[in-house]
């Protein structure tokens, strides 16, 4: 089934996905029990509507704990056909956890379930995939399980080094996973420890966990300040910050541990800062007024905003925990809007000369098909994922707003513009190499990129010994997945095997089928080689439609490889 996010499910019914990010004190998402009351509604209309002649499948099974097996009794299942989420019906399960949907009409329907205390769901979901149930002639659709988690949490306490509380310190949580092939940490919904320093967080899918906070003391010399308390002599004493600390309790990003969370799982994580004294940072630039961001780069690909240092108008840094950072600088002229980015470890006192070195100016032309109006240019970071779209300024001119990219890699992507797909990418003052362009730190940039028009569709069938196998990952790869990830095309297998892959940049291919394959950086050339010699090499061309088979690998695939075959499909 095509990929439909965990925020996905809050709006089922609407067929769009919205971000979860307020949870209420159960750890359920606040979204998710708003959207259950719409579905109710939904179901109800479904309910009303006369059912069709040729409704004579059934949706059936039970609803059971991940880990135990257990019956889960009372747990709610939602189904709406794929091609029609609007229409939604909802049914609560018996004591045994079993659920029916009866006399349904042949289709491809997505099933969502939840329960109190436990995670909402899609069937078998996996990575943000989910597997789809297919009824019609000759197709199993009962019989199901459906497993739900149970959420984890995290606590833990904030103290001074005097054992004091610290209020107010701002908790970062981002969670490990496969985005685009590549494992990364997303930020996940922040939370605050309280008055008595606690803090909490619950509602965690299982899975691995990275953490960290940064507070700053009550009594600091600029808090002071801001209430109108007069500097004293003793004032300096009180210019002192808080550095970010990670889990287990450590200054060093680098010595950060993973935090693996079971379905259920109570965490404790208690953190001990110690003030010292505080670093002040100048810019000198060519143009005000100037804003300055500080963030602290992470091993795990992340970055964590600073909210605990103090800016003046002018954009220099106060109050500044000595340490790593990245620091940003914008400012308008009368040339536009410009930026540099520099990454330093920043102590005492210190100044830094922007005067001297030339702001990231990127711009870029379109050529080929005309952009739809719908359409938006994205460059996606490499590292963290993060995408910064381009201001279409008419004509086919592109531009990005200061401050939205600093140096590095990122691939060109194009979204809202069904169809359409970059056709390839050239650039002026930075490096390319298939859809990816490392930018500099600074300099001048432009990029032109080429639009064409007609993309592919790839329909099939997973198989395993000539019988249709749901849940696979099914991935159709391109040759120069190290410099063009973007162009992957992946879905997972529905109850009957198929799978659809659509919007297809024309080109060459490798098409796998992989069993358990959910935390395979698959966008990795070296991770991925042992299963390309597994799979199908298929030739795209451009507004094909395409129908294959594909046979199922296993995970890790065995040693002995089959040949592949290069075909161009039709």
């Amino acid at each position: 089934m095509a990929y439909v996010s965990l925020d996905a499910k809050i709006n089922f019914c609407r067929g769009r996905a919205r971000p979860a990010r307020f949870l209420d004190n159960r750890g359920t998402p606040l979204l998710i029990r708003c959207a259950l009351s719409l579905l109710l509604c939904a179901a109800l209309a479904f309910g009303q509507r006369p059912r069709s002649q040729t409704a004579a499948y059934q949706i059936a099974g039970k609803v059971v704990d991940a880990q135990s097996g257990a019956a889960l009794a009372g747990a709610e299942v939602m189904i709406a056909l794929v091609s029609d989420r609007q229409q939604a019906e909802s049914v609560v399960a018996g004591p045994d956890g079993a659920f029916q949907f009866p006399d349904l009409p042949a289709g491809k329907y997505a099933l969502t379930a939840t329960h109190r205390g436990y995670l909402t769901q899609s069937f078998h979901e996996h990575g943000g995939y989910s597997t789809a149930v297919v009824t019609g002639p000759g197709l199993e659709s009962t019989g199901l399980a459906f497993p739900l988690s149970r959420p984890a949490a995290i606590s833990g306490s904030v103290i001074d080094q005097d054992n004091e509380p610290v209020p107010y310190a701002h908790v970062f949580l981002f969670k490990q996973e496969i985005v685009n092939g590549i494992r990364t940490a997303r930020p996940i919904p922040q939370d605050s420890s309280s008055d008595d320093g606690r803090f909490h967080v619950s509602g965690l899918a299982p899975g691995t966990y990275y953490l960290a906070l940064a507070a700053r003391p009550w009594y600091t010399r600029f808090i002071q300040r801001r209430s109108g308390v007069a500097d004293t002599p003793d004032s300096e004493k009180l210019d002192v910050a808080y550095p970010v600390m990670f889990y287990p309790n450590t200054p060093v990003a680098e010595s950060a541990a993973p935090i693996t969370l079971q379905p259920g799982a109570q965490m404790q994580a208690d953190f001990v800062v110690t003030a010292v004294p505080a670093a002040h940072l100048k810019t000198e630039r060519p143009g005000r007024p100037t804003q300055t961001r500080l963030e602290i780069p992470t091993p795990w690909g992340g970055a964590i905003s600073d909210g605990t240092s103090f800016f003046d108008p002018g954009g220099d840094a106060y109050s500044v925990a000595p340490g790593r950072y990245d620091v940003n600088a914008t400012w308008s002229d009368a040339t536009g809007t410009h930026s540099l980015d520099r990454v330093m470890d920043i102590q005492g006192d210190m100044t830094i000369d922007f005067k001297s070195e030339n702001a990231l100016n990127l711009s870029g032309t379109i050529t080929g098909a005309p952009l739809p109006a719908s359409g938006a240019i994205v460059l996606i970071d490499s590292a963290t994922g993060t995408m910064s779209a381009a201001r279409h300024t008419g004509k086919g001119q592109l531009s990005w707003g200061g401050g939205q990219l600093r140096g590095g890699k990122y691939e060109i992507g194009l979204t809202q513009a069904p169809g359409y797909y970059i056709d390839r990418i050239s650039a002026r003052g930075a490096k390319s190499a298939g859809r990816t362009v490392e930018l500099p730190a600074s300099g001048t940039v432009a990029l032109t990129i080429s639009i064409g028009a007609g993309a592919a569709t790839l329909n099939g069938k997973v198989e395993q010994g000539g019988k249709p196998f749901a849940g696979a990952m099914v991935l159709l790869l391109p040759q120069d997945i190290q410099y063009s990830p973007g162009l992957t095309r992946r879905d997972q297998s529905d109850s009957d095997g198929t799978f659809t892959l659509p919007d297809i940049v024309p080109g060459r291919y490798t098409l796998v089928a992989i069993n358990g394959g959910e935390e395979l950086e698959y966008s990795n050339p070296t991770a991925i080689q042992p299963y390309l010699s597994h799979g199908q090499v298929l030739n795209i061309a451009r507004g094909g439609k395409y129908d294959v088979t594909a046979n199922l690998i296993a995970t890790p695939p065995s040693p002995a490889a089959q040949v592949s075959s290069t075909a161009a499909v039709n």
